[in-house]
């Protein structure tokens, strides 16, 4: 919280800055609008064996419309509303243990504030180069994940709503028909004598789970994010042709909601962490 207010108020001091000195060098604000198309990743980290790094980038979209405010002939404060799409998609295998058992495509469609400082470099007459880079704060208005199993089973839930619910117990899961078809695979049959299925399935962690645990109203996704991001920009005239990049720090998993499956799937004790990565390309006009 502490350095949240750090990063607002040095927000703040210099957005007044570039205003003050625009009101003194009496150079043009710009207004801008754009429409990109880009790739999305969710970067994993603390992750274990039993999750890899097999997360795939997943088409998004990115729309927005800023304002330009020079406070010298060169430098300038860049800040607006960004709308933007982050998804990813992660082909994953039962147990990380060789056997595909289906894919998984999360979508997060966030509402964006960039901060950014850049510089341009005239050209010409009409035409010049920009670089800016800076954070950005980003909420999440709405997000979904779904999943596609190898039974062809088709299932997806909101990563913002709190669901409460109650695992079926493996008493339960062995009198369900598709459960029961699973376990002709002569696959799955060869998976579960694995001596590391076997030390799995006695992890206290997993035998909860198998008791049927139930959990309370939790959210599985964390809404706001906090990030950089890094655009390079060509202008003629009133158009402009650009690229960029964003990083966020915020885990955009909500590690105090099923703590036990996560705990699965982590290393070390640490928390999963799932950060949001993606590039776009697009173009603009000024006004």
């Amino acid at each position: 919280m502490v350095k949240m207010k750090h990063i607002l108020a040095a927000v703040t001091l210099l957005m007044a800055v570039a205003i003050g000195a625009n009101a003194q060098n009496k150079q043009p604000i710009r207004y801008k609008l754009d429409a990109n198309v880009g790739l999305g990743y969710l970067s994993p980290s603390n992750n274990n064996a039993y999750i890899d790094n097999s997360f795939k980038s997943h088409a998004n979209y990115r729309f927005g419309a800023s304002v330009d405010i020079p406070f010298t002939s060169n430098w300038f404060v860049n800040t607006g509303l960004t709308f933007t799409s982050k998804n990813s998609n992660f082909e994953h295998e039962l147990l990380n243990f060789g056997i595909k058992d289906g894919n998984i495509t999360i979508r997060n469609h966030y509402v964006q504030i960039p901060i950014n400082v850049g510089y341009r470099f005239n050209l010409g007459e009409k035409m010049g180069l920009s670089l800016m880079a800076g954070p950005y704060f980003a909420y999440a208005m709405r997000g979904k994940a779904s999943f596609e199993d190898r039974l062809g089973a088709n299932r997806s839930f909101n990563l913002y709503k709190e669901y409460g619910f109650k695992l079926p117990s493996a008493q339960e899961l062995m009198q369900d028909p598709k459960v029961q078809q699973l376990l002709q695979d002569p696959r799955i049959q060869q998976l579960l004598q694995d001596p590391r299925v076997q030390q799995l399935l006695k992890d206290p962690r997993v035998q909860e789970l198998l008791s049927g645990k139930e959990f309370k109203n939790e959210a599985i996704g964390k809404r706001f994010d906090i990030g950089i991001g890094g655009t390079i920009a060509f202008d003629v005239d009133r158009f402009y042709v650009q690229a960029g990049l964003e990083y966020g720090f915020m885990n955009t998993l909500n590690n105090d909601s099923w703590r036990e499956v996560k705990s699965l799937l982590s290393k070390d004790g640490k928390d999963l962490k799932l950060n949001n990565f993606s590039g776009f390309i697009g173009l603009g006009v000024r006004f």
